[in-house]
């Protein structure tokens, strides 16, 4: 059944204005084809979930480490490859469960077609390996050597490609819908849909960058795509950077930042430090830097909008909050910490509360509705800017980042004065990365 379902779903298909499909106009065939497909989505959606933590993805640690690390390699594949099978299988089946208009629309037709080739690629790296292999044993199926293991990181690179650039589609399609008003309230399923992409990417890209070092055995700071020191203030800088950038290609003008630092011991404040941005001491947090830079983004994008727009000429203030760790690094006077807290301050006049109640709603942007108090996101400027940016995906997406290891966000504003953002991270257990 896996073999006929994996030869069928790589003809070549056309869509009639949905996302059905009509191969070589065989109706009998496409009837097969189409109930094995719902066979293997039922199945596979119904399989857990990963509750993915910082733990779990720095089990292969240097403590653990041994020579076998082939058997490690394999252990994490199938692991991944069980976590891909149940998170893709789960998007098409919420896709699926949309009002049947809004799966006519093009773009988020797209994004079905996107999961299904997912799904596809996945199934075909397995009847490749296994061709005998059934339906009802597929949840059996394992990576038994290396090789295999290179040839699941290219089917994982190749499923990250095909979701690189979807966030655009996504949002234009349930910005065409929106109207329609079929959906009660579109934020329970962009939430969730948004937070097993995030998931999915992470796990690819995990898993491929893990197989690399492990083969490598090479002395390095990262596990996987978790980088034990990463240096927090250096991530704060690159983003002002960035916006910066956007800011002078947009407004023709610039921001200034200044940091401060505070370490905590026992919640007393043990060391603090005012430094302008460039010469501030690093505080090291093990965390994905890609993840965090992201968040930090978006937050100094709105900062820097309500500072220029509202002519306020004081720089944003960046604080950066860690506890006293368990091992000081020896690099200077670094403090690896399991435990963050950034405060973004603006004083560009504040959120007005008509729009302060939207700010985490998907689509809201105070950039199209031309809001000179906007708290959304600058206009992408160019073809290597943030492609959501005037979206409304910024805070909503900057949200699911914090909470998916169990962060928190806060926002308060006071109108007329400015706005302090809150962001709360808890790091992996020490011991994993000492």
């Amino acid at each position: 059944m896996l073999r006929f379902v994996n030869r069928c779903v790589l003809k070549p298909y056309v869509r009639f204005n949905s996302t059905s499909v009509i191969y070589n106009n065989n109706t009998h065939e496409d009837y097969r084809l189409r109930s094995a497909l719902e066979k293997i989505t039922i199945k596979l959606a119904s399989y857990p979930l990963p509750q993915t933590t910082l733990n779990d993805l720095l089990r292969f640690n240097s403590k653990v480490i041994t020579k076998d690390t082939d058997q490690m390699i394999l252990d994490n594949a199938n692991d991944t490859l069980k976590d891909m099978l149940a998170l893709t299988a789960k998007r098409i089946r919420e896709l699926r469960s949309l009002p049947y208009i809004c799966i006519l629309n093009a773009n988020i037709g797209t994004i079905y077609d996107t999961y299904l080739e997912s799904l596809q690629l996945l199934l075909k790296f397995i009847s490749d390996i296994d061709e005998d292999i059934k339906l009802e044993s597929i949840q059996d199926f394992t990576i038994k050597d290396t090789a295999h293991n290179v040839q699941f990181n290219k089917t994982l690179n190749q499923i990250t490609d095909l979701h690189a650039d979807n966030l655009e589609i996504l949002s234009k399609g349930f910005e065409e819908i929106a109207h329609l008003r079929v959906l009660k309230d579109d934020r329970d399923f962009l939430d969730s849909h948004l937070k097993e992409r995030i998931l999915m990417r992470l796990i690819c890209n995990h898993h491929v960058a893990l197989s690399e070092q492990l083969i490598s055995n090479e002395k390095s700071d990262l596990i996987g795509v978790v980088e034990k020191n990463l240096d927090v203030i250096e991530i704060v800088n690159r983003s002002f950077e960035f916006v910066n950038d956007m800011c002078l290609l947009k407004y023709d003008e610039k921001i200034s930042m200044e940091i401060d630092t505070v370490i905590l011991q026992d919640d007393i404040r043990i060391e603090s430090h005012n430094n302008d941005h460039v010469n501030s001491s690093p505080i090291h947090f093990p965390y994905i830097s890609s993840h965090l830079q992201y968040i930090i983004t978006e937050l100094l994008k709105n900062s820097a909008r309500a500072h220029i727009e509202n002519h306020v000429t004081k720089p944003i203030n960046v604080t950066i909050v860690a506890n006293k760790p368990y091992v000081c690094n020896t690099v200077g006077d670094c403090h690896v910490s399991n435990y963050l807290e950034i405060r973004i301050r603006d004083l560009g006049k504040g959120i007005r509360p008509e729009v302060f109640d939207k700010i985490f709603q998907y689509s809201y942007t105070t950039f199209v509705a031309n809001e000179g108090e906007a708290y959304k996101t600058l206009n992408n400027s160019g073809p290597n800017a943030n492609v959501i940016s005037g979206m409304g995906y910024g805070m909503p997406l900057s949200k699911i980042y914090v909470e998916l290891f169990g962060g928190d966000i806060n926002v308060q504003t006071y109108l007329g004065w400015g706005t302090d953002v809150y962001v709360k991270l808890t790091g992996p257990d020490m011991d994993l990365v000492t």
